[in-house]
């Protein structure tokens, strides 16, 4: 038997190896940097929904008559799987997650913007929040 050949093809099996291990790692860093974009993004888009549900609920209130009423439940994470925090600070609602800040305006709003249920009313043509 020829020692010298199948030595030279065991060489060969190993470089082969490596190419197409360090190929999979590579396609796994890209796989996984895509992914995370990806999280960051969703992260973004349910956080600006959060805030935009919260704004519309306070815009509807200040367009109608005195004696409105309505409940609406703030989630407590973003679709289960990023917390956030969010208030009223001033004249803006401010939500804030790991990544992501949003901030829009509103009408001035007496009271406290929370997770789980919130009420808003409008009384005297002032706008509560509880």
């Amino acid at each position: 038997m020829n020692w010298g050949k199948r030595g030279q093809v065991a060489v060969e099996f190993l470089i082969l190896i490596v190419i197409a291990f360090t190929v999979f790692i590579m396609y796994a860093a890209v796989t996984r940097d895509k992914m995370d974009e990806l999280r960051s993004e969703e992260e973004h888009v349910l956080l600006k929904d959060v805030v935009y549900m919260a704004r519309n609920e306070i815009l509807i209130a200040s367009k109608v008559e005195d004696g409105y009423y309505r409940e609406f439940v703030m989630p407590d994470e973003l679709d289960l799987k990023y917390n956030y925090s969010i208030n009223i600070t001033g004249e803006h609602i401010l939500a804030t997650s790991e990544n992501h800040q949003q901030m829009v305006s509103i009408p001035t709003v007496n009271g406290t913007l929370k997770k789980g249920l919130n009420i808003v009313n409008k009384t005297g043509g002032v706008i509560y929040l509880s």
